[in-house]
C-alpha cells in the first residue's frame, strides 16, 4: 500500500483550554485540545503540532469510507486577537480532533491502517485516505509520497 506524508494547514495553535501533559520537561500528550484560530485558508484539514483537526464532514466521509487507524475527539475553537483584528467575519464549519492509533514506523504491527503519525509527529495517509480527504478542501496541505 502506498503511503503519503502531509503538511496541513496551520491555522492557529493550541489555546489557553487545552490540557497538557508533560513527563521530564516535554509535551507526551494533549489530553483536551483548544484550538486558538489566527487566520483560516479554508482548508478542511488543519494542524497545530502535535494535533490535526478536521471538519465535522470530513470526518463523516473518513467514518463512511470505513478508513482505519484514526479516531475523532471532540475540541474547542476559540479566535484570537488577531483573528478578530484581520475582521473575523468567516464562519468556520464545525471542526473536531483527528487522533490517529498508531505510528508509521511500527507499520508492521498493524499494516492495515490508513491513518498513522510518523516519529516527528507528522500525519501519514494511505492512498486510500488521501483520495477521501482529496474530496475535500485541502488546498494549503502539502503531500510527499513515501
Amino acid at each position: 500500500m502506498k503511503y503519503y506524508r502531509l503538511d496541513p494547514e496551520v491555522a492557529g495553535g493550541l489555546g489557553e483550554g487545552s490540557e497538557l501533559l508533560y513527563e521530564n520537561g516535554r509535551l507526551k500528550e494533549v489530553v483536551f485540545l483548544e484550538y486558538e484560530c489566527m487566520g483560516w485558508l479554508g482548508d478542511e484539514l488543519l494542524t497545530t503540532h502535535p494535533c490535526f483537526i478536521v471538519t465535522e464532514s470530513l470526518q463523516s466521509d473518513i467514518v463512511n469510507a470505513g478508513l482505519r487507524g484514526v479516531r475523532f475527539e471532540r475540541m474547542n475553537m476559540t479566535f484570537s486577537d488577531e483573528w478578530e483584528e484581520r475582521g473575523g467575519h468567516v464562519q468556520m464549519p464545525a471542526f473536531v480532533r483527528l487522533c490517529c492509533d498508531g505510528f508509521y514506523e511500527d507499520r508492521a504491527e498493524a499494516p492495515d491502517k490508513d491513518f498513522y503519525l510518523g516519529k516527528y509527529h507528522e500525519l501519514i495517509v494511505s492512498e486510500r485516505a488521501l483520495r477521501v480527504l482529496q474530496k475535500h478542501q485541502i488546498a494549503h496541505c502539502s503531500v510527499e509520497a513515501l
